[in-house]
C-alpha cells in the first residue's frame, strides 16, 4: 500500500510542479522551440542519457567516495539541476529539477533498476511538454 501511494505521488507530481511554477511566475518559464526533433530528444534521448550517467554511474560511484549516502544523493542532484541551467536559469525551475532528480534517485534506490528512473524522467518531460503546449501564451 505504501508503494502504491509513492507511485501515485510521483505520477501527479509534474502537474503539481508545473501549476505551482505557473502560479508563481507570470512569464513563460520555458522558451524551448517545440518541434518534432526537440520533443523526441526531450522524451527519449535526454532522459536515457541523463539517467544512465546520473542514476546509473554517478549514483553508484559517489557513495563510494563520500561517507554519507544522503549527502551523495543531494550533491548528485545539485549537479543534475546545474546541468539544466542552460534551459532556464531561474531558481524555481532549477529547484524543481533538483526535486525531480531526488525522486529519480529514490526510484532507482527503491526498484534497483535504471529503467524506472528513465521511464519516469520521460514521463515527466512529456507532462511538461503537454503543459507548455496547453498553457503557451
Amino acid at each position: 500500500m505504501q508503494r502504491l501511494g509513492f507511485i501515485l505521488f510521483i505520477l501527479i507530481l509534474p502537474v503539481i510542479i508545473f501549476i505551482a511554477m505557473k502560479l508563481l511566475f507570470s512569464e513563460n518559464l520555458f522558451s524551448v522551440d517545440l518541434n518534432f526533433r526537440t520533443i523526441f530528444i526531450l522524451i527519449f534521448i535526454s532522459p536515457m542519457l541523463e539517467e544512465i550517467v546520473f542514476r546509473g554511474l554517478l549514483q553508484e560511484w559517489l557513495p563510494q567516495i563520500l561517507p554519507n549516502k544522503i549527502i551523495s544523493i543531494i550533491l548528485l542532484n545539485i549537479l543534475f539541476a546545474a546541468l539544466h541551467y542552460n534551459v532556464n536559469n531561474q531558481f524555481i525551475y532549477l529547484l524543481a529539477i533538483f526535486f525531480c532528480g531526488i525522486i529519480y534517485s529514490a526510484v532507482k534506490i527503491l526498484y534497483k533498476k535504471n529503467i524506472f528512473p528513465i521511464l519516469l524522467h520521460s514521463y515527466y518531460n512529456a507532462c511538461f511538454i503537454i503543459a507548455m503546449l496547453l498553457l503557451r501564451p
